[in-house]
């Protein structure tokens, strides 16, 4: 989870990226209109020099107010109304600095007829004063307006939905962490409780293994509660650490069966370089253990793991011998184990058969996805 102050960080360098894309863009805009000034030694054109702060004014007017706090807000028709406002305002300062700057665009020099003429046709004591007007080109005046609009817009727009895109994945991923931690403060103590009542029943009958079975659950507790397991709650662990501590969990519940109870376990690939989230099958396990095992009759409780080309194959076989009562931890511990399973690994195949009082579990993983 991304610390505030790494937040703040994070997005402060986003802002600057933001404003020197901005003024890279502009200048490159500035360079371009006044092109004929800087690689053809000509006049400097005033008038495309208000053309483009006019320019500049229109979009981010637009860009810091009128699309966030109308579009993004629904107020279509004061939005519209705003526009033409401001491109009425526009418009005229477009007219006023074009005949403002007629004179600097003929090379500071006055232009050939004077701003007021005497027209000869008229008598020599009439004279009509004939004063220049502003000229009327609308059409690319509107071009010029609709496009610096289109693009303001565009661009809030998009950075809108991709802000919020951003902040619905983060809420997302917060909530996942929330979850996963949740799941895992129930898995740690329905795990411990299991083991202890493997260790009571073996004190019961004061068997020579309780010390040996505490010690076991020592190392079980410590793989569960150190560092690597506890933060972050998205840390991987070695695959062989993960079934180093299944084996330790194998070997506690021998001490309690009977020798007619047969375990297979089997790992088979490279399991040293693959990594995985820590305590997905636990709970599996506990359960075949739990209903798998009989006091006289010969059983057989299979768990295997196989990795081939980066797939992770997880199978669990064994048949159920105790029928579930409702106050037992069967569906919890299961139902946190699938919840983590799904979250940590939302691709995964998982198939249960319940037939026939046989239980069957198969988990696939493509480790190459994540």
């Amino acid at each position: 989870m991304i610390s505030n102050f790494n937040k703040r960080v994070f997005l402060k360098k986003n802002y600057q990226t933001k404003y020197v894309i901005h003024f890279l863009v502009w200048f490159i805009f500035f360079v371009i209109l006044m092109y004929d000034y800087f690689f053809n030694k000509g006049v400097f054109n005033y008038f495309l020099l208000t053309l483009f702060l006019v320019c500049v004014c229109i979009f981010y007017i637009n860009f810091n107010f009128l699309v966030e706090q109308l579009i993004v807000k629904k107020k279509g028709l004061l939005y519209i109304v705003s526009l033409l406002l401001l491109f009425g305002f526009t418009y005229t300062v477009i007219s006023i600095a074009s005949v403002k700057f007629d004179y600097l665009r003929t090379n500071f020099r006055p232009p050939a007829m004077p701003a007021y003429e005497i027209r000869p046709a008229l008598p020599a004591n009439e004279i009509r004063l004939i004063k220049p007007t502003p000229p009327r080109h609308v059409l690319p005046n509107v071009v010029i307006f609709l496009l610096v609009i289109s693009v303001s817009s565009f661009l809030k727009l998009y950075e809108f939905l991709n802000e919020n895109f951003k902040r619905q994945k983060e809420i997302e991923n917060e909530n996942r962490i929330t979850e996963l931690n949740f799941l895992k403060a129930q898995l740690n103590p329905h795990f411990f409780f299991n083991s202890l009542n493997t260790i009571y029943f073996l004190s019961i009958v004061q068997s020579p293994k309780t010390p040996q079975a505490i010690l076991n659950l020592s190392d079980l507790m410590r793989y569960m509660l150190s560092d690597k397991n506890n933060t972050p709650i998205d840390k991987k662990v070695s695959l062989e650490e993960e079934i180093e501590y299944i084996n330790n969990y194998i070997e506690l519940q021998k001490l309690r069966i009977t020798t007619n109870n047969i375990i297979i376990f089997k790992v088979e690939g490279d399991i040293k370089s693959v990594t995985i989230y820590p305590l997905l099958f636990i709970s599996f396990i506990e359960n075949a253990f739990k209903y798998g095992v009989h006091p006289v009759y010969e059983e057989v409780i299979l768990i295997e793991f196989k990795i081939i080309d980066g797939i992770l194959d997880f199978n669990v076989e064994n048949q159920i011998h105790f029928q579930k009562k409702a106050t037992d931890s069967f569906s919890l511990g299961n139902e946190n184990s699938i919840k983590r399973l799904n979250l940590y690994y939302p691709n995964n195949t998982l198939i249960i058969n319940n037939n026939n009082n046989k239980y069957q579990l198969s988990i696939k993983i493509d480790l190459n996805e994540y």
